[in-house]
């Protein structure tokens, strides 16, 4: 992959690192490069002290893959042998005060982020991995308010997620095409809201 292309899409690689083997990612990847292949502009790439540096500005995009009209900055250092780090800024609703990345030193996979989504100065959320041996995703755990108490845990092997709620995980179910937890025997339907689940 071009250096354009790698600034292009380098954002949306963590994405696909648990969902998809290795070349379906690429492929998903190289396709979201055609897609906004007029969306960076200012890519520098610089080799110093044994680290690997590179800077962009991209645009983002929407669900239909077209540029929402948002831009935001990137940078990612990495050296041989060592995790690699990614810090972002300027997203609306991800990381308008910044965000950071700290993904597997081979596969790529995400172990660790954590960003200040509404640009107060205070981080926000945090998410880490449970990763096995290969770099593989085994679990996702997600504190949204950084209090201490995680909010979001996903289960990659065994293709489920839970929520905290109350003092005590739920296990997410689906009914009727609505996803809700149960509590004392009745379905209570989620909400999604700011890109997270509710418990109404």
């Amino acid at each position: 992959m071009s250096i354009g292309k790698l600034a292009k899409t380098c954002f949306l690689i963590c994405l696909f690192g648990t969902a998809a083997v290795a070349q379906e990612r690429d492929r998903a990847i190289e396709a979201l490069a055609d897609a906004i292949s007029a969306g960076t502009s200012n890519a520098e790439r610089v080799e110093t002290n044994g680290f690997l540096i590179e800077t962009w500005q991209t645009k983002e995009l929407d669900r239909s893959l077209k540029p929402s009209g948002n831009q935001f900055q990137m940078m990612s250092v990495r050296a041989a042998d060592m995790f690699r780090v990614a810090i972002e800024s300027g997203r609306p609703g991800m990381s308008l005060g910044g965000g950071v990345g700290v993904f597997h030193r081979e596969s790529g996979t995400p172990m660790m982020s954590f960003g200040d989504v509404d640009g107060d100065g205070l981080i926000d959320v945090l998410e880490y991995y449970v990763l096995d041996q290969n770099g593989n995703t085994k679990m996702s755990v997600t504190d949204y308010e950084l209090d201490g108490q995680p909010d979001l845990r996903i289960h990659f092997e065994e293709q489920y997620f839970e929520i905290w709620h109350a003092d005590r995980w739920y296990r997410v179910a689906e009914q009727n095409g609505r996803r809700g937890i149960f509590i004392d025997g009745a379905f209570i339907e989620l909400r999604r809201e700011n890109n997270r689940w509710i418990v109404p």
